[in-house]
Parts: C-alpha cells; structure tokens; sequence
C-alpha cells in the first residue's frame, strides 16, 4: 500500500495527540532502504559511465540515465531548454605560451618571468604599450575610467572592511569596464604558487563568464619591484589602497602582454524535475546534487584509468532519485519540489552557478535548497551533520530530526566545506540553503576517504561501502523536504 493511501489515518493520529508514536522512526512509507541506492550507485559508478566527466560519452549516458530514473520515479520535466535538460556551455581553457615585459621611458626592467601567469579567453591575445595603474582593491568609488590599461589590484581583502566582493568578482567588473588586463597581487608565495599551478592547469568555465582582456597573478616582490621603479613606498601604498575614497595611482609603467591558449568550447546540462505541487504559486523547494566527476583521471597505461565517483557523488545522486519517488508517489505537496542534477561542480559549481543565471523557477519563489553530496559513508546510527546551520533552516531540520529520530551533530566543523558545494551558490542569493550529511559528522572517517579514496580511481562501490547512513539520510530528505513544501509548516 503507498504513501499516498496511508496518509489520511496518520493524519489522523497526529491530529488525535499521538504524534510520540512516530517519533522513533519516519512512516514507513517514507523509509529508503540501502538496496535502493546501492542500485543506483552500482550503475552510476560503474566503469560504463567513464567517470561521468562533462562532454564525454560519460555525460551522455549518465545524464540519460537520471532523466530516465526522474520519469519512472513519476517526475515531469522542468528544464525550459528541452525536456529534463538545461544546457550549460562551458569553456576549457590552457596556456599554451605567455610573456610580460613592462617598460618606463623605453627601457625593459628585469623581472622574473617565473613571478608572473598571465592566461586569456581567446587563441591570442595581445596588449601593447598600455599604461599601469594600481587600483588597489578596486572598491573605491574614487577610481578612474580602467579603459585601456593594465590594472594591478590586491587579491586579499583589507581588514576591518566588511564584506566586500571576491578577487574574481573585483577583475571581472574591470575587464568588463574596459580594462585591457587585470593583474593580482598574491599576498605570499605559498598563495603565489597555488595560483600559478591553477594558471598552468588550466580550467574550465562558463561561456557566459567570458570576459575580454588579460588576467593573471604576480607576486608581491614582482609587484614590489615595479612599485619601486617609481619610487613608491609599498606598505603606505597598501595602507593608502584600504582607505574609501582611494583613487588610484598611476606607476608610470608601459607594459606589453600577451597570451596564447588552447581552447575548447562544448555543452554539458542540468537534469530537471519536478514532483508538482497542488498550490506552486506558494513557492518552490530544491533538491540538488552534482551527477559530474572527474572522468579518465589517470595517464593511458595506468592499470585503472576511471575515476568512478561512487561516493562524490554517484551516492547524492542516488538518493536525489529515490526521494523524488517517495515524494511523488507520497501525500501531493503544496509547493512544487524540483531536482536538480548539477553538472560541472568538480569544475567551480558550474552546473548551479548556471541554473542560478537561467533558473527554471524564479529565485524569489525558492523557499529552500538541499544539496546532497558524498554520502555514502556514514553507518546507521550516525548523528546527521548540518552544512550551513544558523539559519531559518533549523528550525523545521529539528522538526524532521524529531519525526525520524535523528540525532543532529552538534557542532559546526563541517562548515569547513560550506562554500565547496552546490548549495553555496543559491545562499549566495539569499536563498535558505543547507546540506545534510551524516558522514559530514564522522570526522575520522571522512578524512580517512579523502586522503585515500576521494578523487581517485579507488571511489568505487565495493561490498563494504557503507550505505546505512547513507539510507537514513534519504528518509530524512523525504520527511523534511515534505516539511518545507508546506507553507503552514515554513516559509522564508
């Protein structure tokens, strides 16, 4: 017998006063067995899947097999592009080859060309006898037109300044302002390093982040060196940059930029659906997870080339399809609760940063967000972590913790991660937005996997991978997005 026909009598006892009698464990109509998810992950994680890496033969048969698994699980379609998918357009970019010369009255002055990366968004860029500014944090008022030079701009943050924009934030808006290049300044060499392996390697983002002109990272001597070429003090220099109405300073600077790169353009997508809600002018809930890995993760001739991805994140995404289920065939929501499966998310959360460009919901009708990631770790019994706890969330996450039986983890360690996941990208919009993992509670045991199995070809199902908590965790899923698909139960 489903949900759907038990949940008249229950009902019934929660009305009656006998809600104690559920508290030890969910209705039974809500509860996800591990067999479940193992199915999924069996498949997912399989060495078919290649790795599930966006723009591969890997992506076309994984996201095939979620919006498959969405319509058996009785989800319509909620992509607006074509039905279940969303596309997003990435770019792949590599250096290939740059050069830095920087010049005052003609003449080039000696600088390390190890303490500079430069890289760019098309073949060959180029930029020729631009005068150099610095720009400080780039947050004043006070700052000149950028058009047309090489802005030197600090990556850190003032202290004491509040909250202001990340690095990429700042340059992007000065590219975008004109600026033919827009150069950081990493605050150490540890920092300077990271940065220029990153450069290097190369990365990928989306098409619609594109933006013209140059970017690139030197180090503060780099930096130091032209400062001192014109007779600039550095440290007043930096002390000025933090005050409001700072205005810039020419360096009396000339430099000449250029970058090649190798380039790929290619479309991956969201997968979208939706269990449909009696009343979606009320609001919307989201359940996300990343579908993507890293692919073909090791050199041709490796004894096992496939980076599966059985935990991060074949097991999120088995859980996503087995509470749209629940949910589906369970009582008929108010709200409309959509699922998303993200692509791109190993790449910078790609997948989500492009649903929040192109939502398939207004923003301002999402009530809450759940992300779901790396849970198949945990065993049954696990207190449940809260990734972003202290919010509006809590109190209807204490209310589903009770009805289930859960214990919730009490402190806040997990939050190290907060801004690594999906779900990061809609609080960045305002929009309630936790993730909840019991193995994110299990400290020794989560870091035991990613020092060993996380991100390499050993994240595979096997016998004993641990899917108890994993199990737990969806049925809590179910119970609590049920919650907040009810507006007398929350609202945001």
């Amino acid at each position: 017998m489903s949900i759907r026909c038990q949940w008249p009598a229950m009902k019934s006892l929660l009305f009656a006063g006998l809600l104690p009698l559920l508290i030890a464990g969910a209705p039974p109509g809500d509860i996800i067995a591990e067999a479940d998810l193992r199915a999924h992950i069996a498949e997912l994680a399989s060495d078919a899947y290649q790795g599930r890496a966006p723009g591969t033969e890997g992506q076309t048969r994984t996201i095939g097999y979620i919006a498959d698994q969405f319509s058996k699980a009785g989800l319509v379609s909620a992509a607006t592009d074509r039905p279940w998918f969303q596309t997003v357009t990435l770019v792949e970019r590599s250096v290939s080859a740059s050069s830095a010369i920087f010049t005052r009255d003609g003449k080039p002055l000696a600088l390390d060309p190890g303490q500079i990366a430069l890289r760019g968004w098309q073949p060959l860029q180029a930029v020729r006898a631009a005068s150099v500014v610095f720009f400080g944090y780039g947050i004043s008022d006070a700052l000149p037109d950028p058009s047309g030079a090489v802005v030197l701009l600090l990556r850190d943050t003032p202290q004491g300044s509040g909250e202001i924009p990340d690095f990429a934030t700042r340059r992007n808006a000065l590219l975008r302002g004109g600026a033919a290049a827009v150069i950081g300044i990493a605050g150490g060499e540890t920092a300077f390093e990271s940065l220029r392996r990153g450069y290097r390697r190369g990365g990928t983002a989306l098409a619609s982040a594109v933006t013209p002109g140059i970017d690139g990272v030197m180090t503060l001597e780099a930096a130091s060196a032209l400062f001192h070429s014109d007779g600039i003090d550095v440290a007043a220099l930096v002390e000025e940059a933090g005050t409001p109405d700072y205005k810039g300073r020419a360096i009396g600077l000339e430099a000449d930029l250029s970058v090649e790169m190798t380039l790929r353009r290619y479309d991956s997508f969201n997968v979208i659906g939706k269990v449909e809600g009696s009343a979606p002018e009320k609001g919307a809930v989201l359940v996300t997870g990343h579908w993507d890995h890293l692919g073909l993760c090791r050199s041709e001739g490796a004894a096992d080339r496939i980076c599966n991805g059985a935990v991060d994140n074949a097991s999120g995404i088995a859980l996503m399809i087995e509470v749209a289920r629940k949910l589906r065939f369970g009582p008929q929501p108010v709200r409309d609760i959509y699922f998303v499966a993200t692509t791109a998310e190993e790449n910078g959360l790609l997948g989500a940063r492009a649903f929040v460009e192109r939502p398939a919901v207004p923003l301002d009708r999402i009530q809450a967000v759940l992300n779901v990631d790396t849970v198949a770790l945990a065993p049954k019994g696990t207190p449940i972590a809260v990734i972003g706890r202290g919010g509006k969330l809590d109190a209807p996450i204490a209310r589903a913790a009770a009805i289930t039986g859960r214990a919730i983890d009490p402190d806040n360690e997990a939050d190290e991660y907060l801004s690594r996941q999906d779900g990061a990208v809609f609080a960045e919009k305002g929009i309630p937005a936790v993730m909840l993992v019991s193995a994110f509670s299990d400290k020794p045991r989560l870091d035991a996997y990613l020092s060993s199995r996380y991100h390499g070809p050993d994240d595979e199902l096997t016998d004993t991978t641990e899917l108890g908590g994993a199990a737990e965790d969806a049925t809590f899923h179910v119970v609590l997005a049920r919650l907040l698909a009810d507006p007398k139960e929350f609202s945001r």
